[in-house]
């Protein structure tokens, strides 16, 4: 055994130089051909913020229409629907001042997004 420690040696650098080089990079998704035009179906709240839903359907609406691939229409003429459900909102305090108000926050969200394609 002590005459094989430099291959132990070697094999660990190498577990330890394999883990560094994992890194997630997702590769683009692209939608499939028939998908021309989307339709965003009201976002379900399953958490006790009610105007929530109105701002983030706001927003990603917006960030559609500033992309400009995939033109925004009624569900009856959609290609393609995304739906958005908001499971868990949580804005919790991290960080106070002197007098105990909330400076920082830490924001958790758990949203499931459904793409149906109706072709």
């Amino acid at each position: 055994m002590r005459r094989h420690w430099y291959l132990l040696v070697a094999v660990a650098a190498m577990g330890c130089s394999a883990g560094q080089d994992l890194h997630y990079n997702p590769t683009p998704q692209i939608l499939p051909q028939n998908i021309r035009r989307l339709a965003l179906h009201p976002i379900i709240l399953k958490s006790e913020q009610v105007m929530l839903g109105d701002k983030l359907m706001l927003d990603v609406r917006d960030a559609f229409l500033t992309d400009g691939r995939y033109p925004l229409v009624p569900e009856e003429q959609a290609d393609g629907v995304l739906w958005i459900t908001v499971a868990r909102y949580l804005n919790t305090p991290i960080q106070f001042d002197n007098t105990l108000v909330p400076i920082s926050y830490k924001l958790d969200i758990i949203v499931d997004l459904q793409f149906v394609d109706r072709k």
